[in-house]
């Protein structure tokens, strides 16, 4: 993707530290927000599922629809990460197909 910006020497190393800084504001804040909602740390801890943040969403709303609408946005975000991922795997296989670095095919 460098070679699609006018300048990469300079634009990719400040998108980098970029996606960096803001994805780490954005993870620490969320952090607080949530060990705010956490009442009792020994129940998501020993929680029977494999998703804690359920017990903690739980927790915080004490009502079943709003955790469930909660944990509808956390997948729906994953989704959406999930195409973004695809994308960007179809264009590093672009990239190594054209510079013959793949290899032949069986």
């Amino acid at each position: 993707m460098a070679e699609e910006l006018p300048n990469p020497k300079k634009d990719l190393p400040k998108a980098v530290f970029a996606q960096i800084a803001l994805g780490t504001i954005t993870s620490f804040c969320y952090a607080i927000a949530i060990m705010y909602g956490i009442n009792n740390l020994n129940d998501v801890v020993t929680s029977n599922g494999s998703f804690p943040l359920a017990a903690v969403y739980s927790q915080a709303t004490g009502n079943a629809g709003a955790t469930f609408g909660l944990l509808l946005i956390i997948f729906l975000s994953l989704l959406i990460c999930l195409v973004g991922t695809f994308l960007l795997l179809g264009r590093i296989w672009w990239a190594l197909a054209r510079d013959n670095a793949v290899g032949e095919p069986l």
